[in-house]
């Protein structure tokens, strides 16, 4: 699916270091949190890179990270952030 990104977006990507792809893959395996808010977390990408003989080098990223958080409005990125810890919405 393709993702509109907002200028706030784009500029929180690009100071926290998170590529489209890492939104994208948070999008379509996320836990959804709160309407509008998915949450891609550790645990859920230990689980996606278990009994896999390689993990791809998005989720690798992802999981160095901690986690991906990400605020949606229907197909626009609204903001996005590192989960390092409890999210508190």
């Amino acid at each position: 699916m393709s993702y509109e990104f907002t200028k706030h977006a784009k500029k929180r990507m690009q100071q926290r270091g998170i590529t489209k792809k890492m939104v994208e893959l948070a999008m379509e395996h996320g836990i959804l949190v709160m309407h509008g808010r998915k949450l891609l977390n550790a645990k859920k990408l230990n689980v996606m890179t278990r009994g896999a003989a390689y993990a791809d080098k998005t989720i690798r990223k992802a999981k160095d990270k901690g986690g991906i958080a990400v605020g949606f409005t229907g197909n626009r990125i609204d903001t996005v952030f590192i989960a390092y810890k409890k999210v508190r919405w």
